[in-house]
């Protein structure tokens, strides 16, 4: 859907705020005022991800103190 807006093949969509946040130089980001249900978002590696070195690398920063602040900075709570 980011891409879509992006591109302009749509006018107006619905990301989540970290998708946002790749796009807000480029969007007009607005945030509306709702409080929506909390989700559980799992990462996982694939065993058989094409750039496994690149894989490993995300999961070893998404795991660290540092990724895991960021995810916090984002309003994610990490448990």
């Amino acid at each position: 859907m980011a891409l879509s807006l992006f591109y302009g093949h749509v006018d107006a969509g619905m990301v989540w705020n970290f998708i946002a946040t790749f796009y807000e130089d480029r969007l007009d980001v607005i945030p509306v005022d709702h409080d929506f249900p909390e989700i559980r978002v799992t990462l996982c590696m694939l065993n058989h991800a094409q750039d496994r070195e690149a894989a490993e690398k995300f999961m070893r920063l998404a795991t660290s103190e540092f990724g895991r602040e960021v995810f916090a900075d984002k309003g994610y709570i990490v448990k």
